[in-house]
């Protein structure tokens, strides 16, 4: 049961990229503006003495196709991929072996995620998304920067509280404590709706221009499935999950 289990998610994990490359191939069937010239000549006009004239972002939202969401949402998958893939290669089913690969996955979630939504502002700049007189991305990638430093720091300090319920590691992702059903149950419901949360900023990000940050949400989802399970392995050592 255990290998036709591993073997779908093979197939599983497999599909995405050939399902990716399918949908870029028909985002680029689209053209970049219903009316090419007249989105051109809108963006050229797009400011006055007063800087962004009114009603500019509405008007060529009506030239937009789904060009660069089904190419966008093609690369998301192949990522998606690749990250679930290099993860299950390294840790298979099991949470970190130590403490200390919490910690440095987390920071390395938080920080893929941070450069994904950064570089998603020069692709958006690049697309012409922002009027040539608007705000430089330096104000908002800075306001970002801080936010995540904040985010990070919350987060370790968060980590080292939850250091003192860990049980032995490594453990299987899939741990259950029948012996403490209740914290089981409250640890799992916890830790489920984080994980689920994540799973729901990667569907939003993966049509946007914010693709890029999926690898480290992805990352950031299997900390905190590692996390639950940790809280719920066992305190002997021998009671080691094989």
């Amino acid at each position: 049961m255990r290998l036709r289990s591993d073997v779908t998610f093979v197939r599983f994990l497999a599909a995405l990229p050939i399902i990716g490359v399918a949908l870029i191939a028909w985002g680029a069937t689209y053209p970049f503006y219903t009316d090419i010239d007249a989105a051109m000549e809108l963006r050229r006009n797009a400011c006055d003495a007063n800087g962004v004239i009114e009603g500019w972002y509405e008007a060529m939202a009506r030239f937009d196709t789904p060009r660069h969401e089904f190419m966008q949402a093609g690369l998301a998958l192949a990522l998606i991929a690749v990250t679930i893939s290099v993860l299950s290669s390294v840790f298979g089913k099991k949470a970190p072996a130590n403490k200390p690969a919490f910690f440095g996955l987390g920071y390395l979630g938080l920080f893929m995620a941070w450069f994904g939504y950064g570089f998603s502002f020069y692709i958006d700049m690049r697309r012409g998304v922002f009027p040539h007189c608007a705000d430089t991305i330096a104000i908002p990638l800075a306001a970002q920067t801080i936010g995540y430093a904040i985010l990070a720091l919350l987060c370790t300090l968060f980590g080292l509280t939850l250091l003192i319920g860990f049980g032995t590691l490594p453990v299987r992702l899939d741990r259950w404590d029948a012996d403490r059903k209740l914290r089981s149950h409250i640890v799992t419901g916890i830790f489920g709706a984080i994980a689920l949360l994540g799973v729901v900023i990667v569907a939003i990000d993966a049509t946007g221009s914010t693709f890029l940050a999926i690898p480290g949400t992805i990352v950031l989802i299997y900390v905190t499935l590692a996390t639950r399970a940790a809280l719920l392995a066992p305190a002997n050592l021998n009671n080691i999950e094989e």
